[in-house]
């Protein structure tokens, strides 16, 4: 049971740490020095894909390499990493 709610208390935690980076990003990044490629997101779409769709690129490669470091690895930083 402490394990189940451990691991339930994580994952609530990363959700909600992800909810404040993404508001964080969006206002503070994404509305100010990376507007250029934010910009596209807000006018009609030309094509299958628009400039902002990097920013998926971009996030994803930070959260792969954690998916790795916690998978690969046994301990509690790893855990977090990987997401218990």
């Amino acid at each position: 049971v402490t394990e189940m709610a451990g691991t339930f208390a994580l994952s609530v935690g990363a959700a909600v740490g992800m909810e404040f980076w993404a508001r964080w990003a969006h206002r503070a990044l994404w509305h100010a020095s990376l507007w250029h490629m934010h910009e596209s997101h807000h006018r009609p779409r030309e094509g299958p894909f628009e400039l902002n769709d990097v920013f998926a690129i971009i996030n994803a490669v930070p959260a792969i390499a954690l998916l790795n470091f916690g998978f690969f690895h046994r301990c509690l930083l790893p855990g977090l990493c990987f997401g218990a």
